[in-house]
């Protein structure tokens, strides 16, 4: 707020400098009193200051300033592995809207997991796991296998697919960021 005032102030001290001569010779030699003078200066300087202020919030509201102290989640444990995610914001209200959910991580590399395919009883084939090939996993697909400490993880677990497995930890991102939005102001976590 103080800079707010200060840098409204500067053109007002600028364009009264300019004009000291003319102030000097022509406004002061005629019967006006001083504290007309100081009045106009007073009020100009009030209605720039609030200018500034007005333009200076528009691009930085209150909700933005808040937000900027809130931690979004990056990623989500869920189902024994870590799951990244991304915020994605509306454009007309900068508010969350949801989170895009990454394919799943090794919990203890972060390296992202590759597909295990059983090809006969005995033998495994790992597959790298792309964006599409990830989104379209269905139940039953939900073993990964991470590629650097070959560590598995079963996700058949839980019984739901890969899209619904995004789903949910989209729907748990959404509970910790709101539970940070209601987090007492007063509190520095």
């Amino acid at each position: 707020m103080a800079a707010s005032v200060i840098i409204a102030l500067v053109p007002v001290a600028a364009l009264i400098w300019s004009q000291w001569h003319w102030l000097r010779d022509e406004v002061l030699t005629t019967e006006v009193e001083v504290w007309h003078l100081f009045l106009a200066i007073g009020l100009e300087a009030a209605a720039a200051a609030a200018f500034v202020v007005w333009w200076t919030r528009r691009f930085s509201p209150k909700a933005n300033t808040s937000r900027q102290r809130i931690r979004f989640p990056r990623e989500i444990s869920y189902l024994g592995v870590k799951w990244p995610v991304l915020a994605v914001e509306s454009l007309n209200s900068r508010t969350i809207t949801h989170f895009e959910v990454g394919r799943p991580m090794c919990p203890k590399c972060r390296t992202p997991l590759a597909l295990v395919v059983t090809v006969q009883q005995e033998q495994d084939v790992v597959l790298p796991l792309d964006g599409k090939t990830a989104n379209v996993l269905a139940a039953h697909q939900m073993v990964l296998e991470c590629p650097n400490d070959g560590s598995r993880h079963d996700l058949r677990v839980s019984r739901c697919g890969m899209r619904e497995a995004k789903e949910f930890v989209n729907d748990l991102a959404m509970g910790q960021y709101r539970n940070a939005l209601a987090a007492p102001r007063g509190s520095g976590s």
